[in-house]
């Protein structure tokens, strides 16, 4: 088992396109059995005040949406507060250079 926080940028390029690689990483973080999707109020208060910042606005990121992803989050993931294991955060990164080889 693998224990996940997945980074508020994946969050929010999974919304803006929703067949790109972060959708793909969101995706696999909540179906994968494997994997677990771990947050505290703190990732979900930096989840909400993100995708509601005005400026994703032209984006129409619908409110029901967002809800709805935190309610899954929340029923589905691993709610944690000093949890001691080790954590991976996933940071989707468009351009090759920056990816570690």
């Amino acid at each position: 088992m693998e224990y996940v926080v997945v980074d508020t940028n994946i969050i929010v390029s999974a919304f803006i396109n929703s067949s790109g690689s972060p959708a793909g990483v969101l995706s696999t973080v909540i179906l994968d059995e494997g994997i677990i999707l771990c947050y505290n109020d703190d990732i979900l208060s930096e989840y909400f005040k993100v995708l509601t910042r005005e400026k994703f606005a032209r984006y129409g990121f619908d409110m029901a949406e967002i809800n709805g992803l935190l309610a899954d989050i929340t029923q589905n993931a691993c709610a944690g507060h000093n949890h001691r294991r080790r954590f991976y955060i996933y940071i989707f990164t468009p351009y090759p250079q920056n990816t570690p080889q």
